[in-house]
């Protein structure tokens, strides 16, 4: 259709491959095909490496900044060269943007995270005249807001844009004061199907608690494991399923063969969606230990599966969970207290599960890629 907007998704997360579900970047992908029904969506993202996909449907330009292969989320940020290739990212991912912006006839941009992506799109506005709106998920701008340098750059990138989104109730106060500018809530949401997907096999004499993420220290994976230490001493009837990989993952198990918990601690490396989705429809609970969140996908992926949530005291996690009844929330960074928590279900056995039905089928019914999509849509 003539007047179908041209837009363009600007971000540094991005699945290479369309059956990629492992990190953050598959909410933007299938936000961007349900998108697609109503304007024509282009895709821009550095190229950190791997054997890309050739997408069709949502075209991608994965821009080539001579840079390290290594996501940029996974940048240890307080070294040199780190702070080299982020400026070195920005520099030239501006250049191409402004390329990629003019080739594709785009209308309105998006920034998907606030750095670098908010810088393209600011540059794109100062250059090109061109709109366009910061999607801010997780902590990042927390981070960023440290430093000077890249604190001015944030706050000019946030009220410069005509419209600031986020999926986090707690980010919205921040980006809100931060920006002194309006800032719209906006879920970010997988296209998480668990309809068909048989139930995983596990074993219904002990209590089954299940981790999903990235095995990375803001994802407090070895608080998780702290905590069925001190668990086990209570009540060793229990097994941890823990499913995805990262950095940590070495330190993780060493500890877990160090303290005897082999029994109780069972790691599955990156699985597929199908898998988590199996591992979700069998387990009691899902354990959230993260140290810094906004909202995590996951909870509301567990929600679809009727799986209720043990988690962390971060982000929106303690006002979702209590708003929709759906579990139990422990003190932040703090291995006995989530210990606690893991007993209470534990005592509830499979109760814990079955009391809380209602409210996960709410939660689910309330998040959702249409309404995200309709919110953008709205505000552009």
């Amino acid at each position: 259709m003539a007047n179908r907007k041209r837009i363009a998704i600007f971000t540094h997360n991005y699945p290479i491959t369309s059956n990629q579900r492992k990190d953050a970047g598959i909410f933007v992908y299938d936000f961007a095909h349900e998108l697609v029904k109503h304007a024509d969506v282009f895709i821009f993202c550095p190229d950190f490496g791997g054997k890309k996909e050739k997408y069709k449907k949502v075209p991608v330009t994965w821009m080539d900044w001579h840079g390290p292969k290594k996501k940029f989320g996974t940048w240890p940020f307080f070294s040199p060269i780190s702070v080299f290739n982020f400026f070195k990212l920005m520099y030239i991912g501006s250049r191409e943007a402004e390329i990629f912006v003019k080739k594709n006839k785009i209308d309105y941009c998006l920034a998907c995270w606030t750095l670098p992506s908010s810088i393209y799109t600011l540059w794109l506005k100062i250059k090109l005249g061109k709109p366009y709106g910061v999607w801010i998920l997780g902590s990042d701008v927390n981070v960023y807001a440290k430093f000077p340098i890249l604190r001015q750059l944030t706050v000019m990138a946030l009220k410069k844009a005509e419209t600031r989104f986020s999926n986090s109730y707690w980010l919205i106060n921040i980006v809100s004061k931060l920006s002194e500018r309006k800032c719209e809530y906006m879920d970010a949401i997988t296209d998480f199907n668990v309809g068909s997907v048989k139930n995983k096999k596990l074993n219904n004499n002990v209590f089954n608690f299940m981790f999903a993420g990235s095995i990375r220290k803001v994802k407090g994976v070895d608080i998780l494991v702290k905590a069925t230490f001190e668990l086990n001493k209570i009540n060793s009837r229990f097994i941890v399923h823990i499913l995805g990989d990262g950095p940590i993952k070495p330190e993780v198990e060493r500890y877990v063969q160090d303290n005897k918990l082999s029994e109780n601690v069972k790691f599955y490396g990156v699985v597929s969606k199908e898998t988590v989705a199996s591992f979700m429809k069998s387990a009691d609970s899902l354990v959230v230990s993260s140290r810094a969140e906004s909202i995590p996908l996951v909870i509301v992926e567990a929600a679809r599966a009727g799986l209720p949530t043990i988690s962390t005291d971060v982000g929106d996690d303690r006002m979702v969970i209590e708003k929709y009844k759906i579990g139990l929330v422990c003190k932040n960074n703090d291995p006995i207290d989530m210990a606690n928590s893991m007993f209470k279900a534990m005592k509830e056995g499979k109760n814990f599960r079955r009391k809380r039905k209602i409210g996960l089928r709410e939660l689910a019914k309330s998040r959702s890629q249409k309404v995200a999509v309709a919110t953008f849509m709205k505000n552009i």
